[in-house]
């Protein structure tokens, strides 16, 4: 491999370089991460050691829009999936909270994958516990009633999943975004879906 650059420093190693681009990420240093991925393209379609995405999908949980919106310039897909689970990278920005992230990635035309609970960003961004991140995926035009079972999830919405995590804030804001100004259907799907987590809880 042909080693980068980075503050001085010759990276010699997978490792490093891997490092490398890390520190560069996390410092938010748009000038060192431009450098390093024009002189390695090939890092646009490379899986990190970082849990199995892109430098798009690392950047989404752990650095700034600048990063972001750097990586998507140089040309890093914004719906690649990472490895293991599928996810795309505003995935990753909202399991760790970062509304600007989101919105950047939701700009760049990200795809709103509901097909399991750890492809759903809604889901990610009640993990996340960003009721920020929540209202724009909504935006986005997510569908929040979808019920998903699995071994660890029985008939589980966003709203469920919301208020069984604690997530108030998160849980009002997806059910006032389902009924609107009514305030008692708010409180008659707030009492529904807290059943459902309350069954989930302690399955």
């Amino acid at each position: 491999m042909v080693t980068p650059q980075h503050k001085g420093k010759n990276v010699h190693t997978e490792a490093q370089f891997n490092f490398a681009v890390a520190d560069a990420i996390d410092s938010g240093d748009v000038e060192v991460v431009r450098q390093i991925i024009r002189k390695h393209p090939e890092q646009r379609d490379v899986f990190t050691p970082f849990a199995g995405g892109t430098w798009l999908h690392y950047a989404a949980g752990e650095s700034e829009p600048e990063i972001v919106l750097e990586l998507l310039d140089l040309g890093f897909p914004v719906n690649a999936k990472a490895k293991h689970d599928g996810e795309v990278a505003l995935v990753r920005a909202a399991s760790a909270g970062r509304p600007q992230n989101v919105k950047v990635l939701l700009s760049a035309g990200s795809e709103i994958d509901s097909s399991a609970s750890v492809r759903n960003p809604l889901f990610a961004a009640i993990v996340g516990r960003s009721a920020d991140c929540v209202t724009l995926i909504l935006g986005a035009g997510v569908d929040a009633t979808i019920r998903y079972n699995t071994d660890t999830m029985k008939d589980m919405d966003a709203l469920a999943f919301a208020l069984m995590r604690g997530e108030r804030e998160c849980a009002e804001v997806i059910a006032r975004w389902m009924v609107g100004d009514d305030d008692d259907a708010m409180t008659e799907v707030l009492a529904k879906a807290d059943e459902i987590a309350d069954r989930n809880a302690h399955a």
